[in-house]
């Protein structure tokens, strides 16, 4: 995929986390305040994978070269990320389930979030734990420097690589840690193809594009229980949404908005959660229809997550200490 850059940003890769956002929300919405079913969930579950394979596609677009030129600094580099966002994870849970603020349904005690240390760090065993999308990218970002040293070998090698990790796509495992990583070292070997790539292929017109991806969407609902299948609709929708980035543009407000959202993923996915269960708490009401009422909720959260990034962005701007303190925690 080649790159609107703009201060070393792909903002059609920033473009595509935006729109990964924004489904995020809805997702929560969904799960906190509304009585959607379990079929109508599986349309939007692809959140979850989506985060983790565009994960590593950005490790591979990003890192590869760097990585070819420095290994033990780049290694360094991306380990150390790793390691934040563990401790990130542990550090938000260990104060959820001390003070049961940020999302007291998944606050059970501190000693019952040690005894469940091997589901949680392990397994990934679901409502363990909060932010649980956090440690498979952590874990990948670690052993990522292992997969980029395929970067010094040709295109047909990189999928080589694809196949072999589609292979461990087959192997049954009981750990959605390990089906996550998974999903994000395909997203990897597909970053590293598509930097190998000197022509790729791009649809062009949105009125083509929209349909295609209101179409994988529906098709996710049949396809979340098993990884290859589950992957590969990722592939596709992530693809279309970056075609449709590239055949917008990208200098209206609104879309302006969603690269911004993108430029600031990681803090609007742990805050929307905190604003989510604190709208919960104080509505504390019974469960909605899909209807305008949790419209509502979904436009106060966005209104939410845009002027937090807006602001986060002014104060690091202005700031050097800020833009530090920033760098420090989330970069």
């Amino acid at each position: 995929m080649s790159c609107t850059q703009i201060a070393d940003r792909d903002l059609i890769l920033d473009f595509v986390k935006g729109i990964l956002v924004i489904i995020m929300v809805i997702y929560h919405i969904m799960n906190y305040f509304t009585t959607a079913s379990d079929t109508t969930f599986t349309y939007v579950r692809f959140i979850t994978g989506s985060f983790v394979f565009i994960s590593g596609y950005i490790i591979a677009v990003y890192y590869e070269h760097r990585f070819n030129i420095d290994k033990h600094t780049t290694s360094r580099r991306l380990i150390t990320r790793g390691g934040k966002l563990l401790l990130l994870f542990t550090f938000l849970n260990i104060i959820i389930n001390i003070t049961e603020v940020g999302n007291p349904n998944k606050a059970l005690g501190l000693s019952r979030y040690v005894h469940d240390f091997v589901d949680i760090y392990i397994y990934g065993t679901p409502y363990r734990a909060s932010f649980q999308v956090l440690l498979p990218i952590s874990y990948l970002l670690a052993l990522s420097p292992i997969f980029l040293l395929f970067s010094c070998l040709y295109l047909y090698a990189y999928a080589v690589l694809f196949l072999l990790v589609f292979f461990l796509a087959l192997l049954a495992t009981p750990s959605v840690n390990v089906n996550l990583i998974i999903i994000g070292l395909i997203g990897l070997s597909v970053g590293m193809m598509s930097n190998s790539l000197k022509y790729p292929f791009f649809l062009t017109r949105t009125w083509i594009i929209v349909p295609l991806i209101a179409i994988c969407v529906s098709l996710m609902g049949y396809l979340d229980k098993y990884i290859i299948a589950y992957s590969m609709g990722i592939i596709i929708i992530l693809k279309l949404f970056y075609d449709l980035g590239r055949s917008s543009n990208l200098q209206t407000h609104l879309n302006q908005l969603i690269i911004l959202l993108g430029q600031y993923t990681l803090v609007c996915y742990i805050m929307q959660i905190v604003f989510l269960q604190g709208l919960v708490f104080l509505l504390s009401r019974r469960r909605w229809g899909l209807g305008y009422e949790t419209i509502s909720i979904f436009l106060i959260t966005i209104i939410f997550l845009s002027v937090l990034s807006l602001s986060i962005r002014f104060l690091r701007d202005r700031y050097t200490f800020m833009d530090k303190v920033y760098r420090l925690v989330f970069a």
